[in-house]
């Protein structure tokens, strides 16, 4: 694809944006999933391994946050200019 416009280069960065965001939001899900195992099953004995798991889980949850976040941005922004 040629980009003669800065709109034609402002909807290849969406596309590539929309492509690798629900990829982010997985990996974001599963970060906080990973803390929830470690706080509840894996390390539920030891206080200072919970503590790192509610860390885990609370950035997890920033993090999709965000992801959600910018996704919905970039849909609000190609409805608006395209």
């Amino acid at each position: 694809m040629q980009i003669n416009t800065l709109g034609d280069l402002i909807y290849v960065i969406t596309d590539i944006l929309q492509a690798i965001v629900p990829v982010l939001i997985a990996l974001a899900l599963l970060y906080f999933f990973w803390g929830m195992a470690n706080f509840l099953i894996l390390h539920a004995d030891s206080e200072v391994e919970r503590e790192k798991g509610r860390s885990v889980m609370f950035w997890g949850i920033i993090t999709f946050f965000v992801m959600v976040s910018v996704w919905g941005i970039l849909h609000m922004l190609e409805a608006t200019f395209f």
